[in-house]
């Protein structure tokens, strides 16, 4: 089981951007397909907060 969660967080996500705290939609689609492919999970904002406050169990990365 996972003892810790790594998070990314995007300020604003659109289309196209013009300032510099948004990404490109198809950026973030970009590092997603990566982030699997190296086996990452993905997980829901309450699971987040399960994991943090409840102690629940989380699935190991793949390939660890």
């Amino acid at each position: 089981e996972a003892e810790y969660v790594s998070v990314i967080n995007y300020n604003t996500i659109e289309e196209s951007c013009s300032v510099y705290e948004c990404t490109p939609t198809a950026s973030v689609k970009e590092h997603i397909n990566k982030l699997k492919e190296a086996g990452y999970n993905f997980i829901t904002k309450n699971e987040y907060i399960a994991f943090v406050k409840n102690n629940m169990r989380l699935k190991e990365r793949k390939g660890n």
